[in-house]
């Protein structure tokens, strides 16, 4: 039994779910494409643009116009470190001492 090649399944599938312009067809895609490198890339929108051979404010403008920010923040967000904060009192710096004894 021969297999139905991968376009032909996905112009059916578009087809079911009513997409019938070529347009839109083009933006679903492309916006499935877009979402797929942001998990791969952990939401570094220069290695998506890179990859996908565009300027990254290009892919931010095409991101935002397709409603993707929050996702693209959540994956970026989720991919780095917690940063723990430092509540220790700061050390005094050489410059102070220098004032203090002016002023004294």
């Amino acid at each position: 039994m021969q297999e139905t090649p991968l376009f032909e399944r996905v112009a059916r599938e578009m087809l079911r779910a009513g997409i019938t312009s070529q347009s839109e067809g083009t933006q679903q895609i492309r916006k499935a494409q877009i979402v797929e490198l942001l998990r791969e890339h952990h939401g570094n929108m220069c290695r998506v643009a890179r990859v996908l051979g565009i300027h990254r404010n290009t892919l931010g403008r095409q991101i935002r116009e397709m409603n993707l920010l929050p996702i693209a923040k959540q994956l970026r967000a989720e991919h780095r470190p917690q940063r723990e904060l430092n509540l220790k009192k700061p050390s005094e710096k050489p410059w102070s001492r220098r004032w203090q004894s002016r002023v004294a």
